[in-house]
């Protein structure tokens, strides 16, 4: 299953904001208490550099954006799942659980999320 998110807000105009940390997201995005955090950060695995291009901009509408992004991928229990305080807000304003196969193919999915749900499938991101 993928755990999927709903971006309340546009990403954010500062590059230095855009660096996330891996405490942070776990304690303000998915509501971890710290040493949970850290304990599921310990069985995290890096999936690559992935490249993420984008016609605009938070600076102008006309300037083309690119990230690199360090996606982890992180196989979780049903007890660490039940640890997951998901919050709704600034951040997010929706969570949902899907099927990887579905998080790959769905249209409804952000292209830049599904590779990564592929990736979990085996799948080369190229091939979904």
């Amino acid at each position: 299953m993928a755990l999927l998110k709903k971006r309340s807000n546009e990403l954010s105009s500062s590059p230095s904001a855009r660096v996330s940390v891996s405490l942070r997201v776990g304690r303000d995005e998915l509501g971890l208490a710290p040493d949970a955090c850290r304990k599921l950060l310990g069985k995290a695995r890096l999936m690559g550099a992935w490249d993420h291009f984008y016609a605009d901009s938070a600076f102008n509408a006309s300037l083309s954006t690119h990230y690199v992004n360090l996606p982890h991928w992180l196989a979780l229990t049903w007890d660490e799942v039940a640890l997951l305080k998901l919050p709704v807000g600034e951040q997010h304003s929706a969570w949902q659980w899907l099927p990887l196969v579905n998080a790959a193919q769905n249209p409804l999915v952000h292209p830049h999320v599904q590779p990564y749900a592929a990736w979990g499938l085996g799948v080369s991101p190229a091939a979904a």
